[in-house]
């Protein structure tokens, strides 16, 4: 089972890219998402108000990391209760 947070985020992208979450690839660069500011606040925003976690929108936008790791590191904060940046 998925923690909470891995559901929200895979969700959301599955809804902008149009695709089940099961076709989610967590390797996927999060450069593929194309996801633009406005869809990284939303995501952000939902984040915090689900899981009380304020994370920078700008970690959504690529740089390099995957699905995968996105999700790691939003996890860690979680369990830390660290603010993302």
């Amino acid at each position: 089972m998925q923690p909470d947070i891995d559901r929200l985020v895979l969700l959301h992208l599955a809804t902008l890219c149009g695709e089940p979450v099961e076709a989610l690839d967590l390797d996927m660069p999060m450069a593929a998402f194309d996801l633009d500011s406005f869809d990284a606040v939303e995501l952000s925003l939902a984040i915090e108000k689900a899981h009380a976690i304020e994370i920078d929108p700008e970690v959504f936008l690529g740089h390099g990391q995957s699905l995968g790791s996105l999700l790691d590191m939003l996890r860690s904060f979680r369990f830390r209760g660290e603010r993302g940046q």
